[in-house]
């Protein structure tokens, strides 16, 4: 699924967090719902809230996704300069 923009959409994105959540404790792997975070994205996104077993997963600007660093205004140029600023950091140390 490409796109939630639509209320059913979001239901089946919902009914498949669900699904996942079901299956890590039927397999005893259990999520750990404080390190998932909901990356919204989009003008036009209305920030929908996901939940995990009943608790709401935190909402995050940014994220790092296979390390690449994604801002949800989509500009990379923020991301470039974050990464510049990490990696000057580094050096110093």
């Amino acid at each position: 699924m490409d796109d939630v923009s639509t209320p059913e959409c979001r239901e089946f994105l919902k009914q498949d967090v669900d699904a996942v959540y079901e299956w890590s404790v039927a397999n005893k792997l259990p999520i750990s719902i404080a390190k998932c975070i909901v990356f919204h994205y989009g003008r036009n996104n209305i920030k929908q809230a996901y939940t995990i077993n009943q608790q709401e997963i935190n909402e995050s600007g940014n994220c790092l996704d296979l390390g690449i660093r994604r801002c949800d205004n989509m500009k990379y140029m923020s991301t470039m300069q974050e990464t510049r600023s990490e990696e000057h950091t580094s050096e110093l140390q």
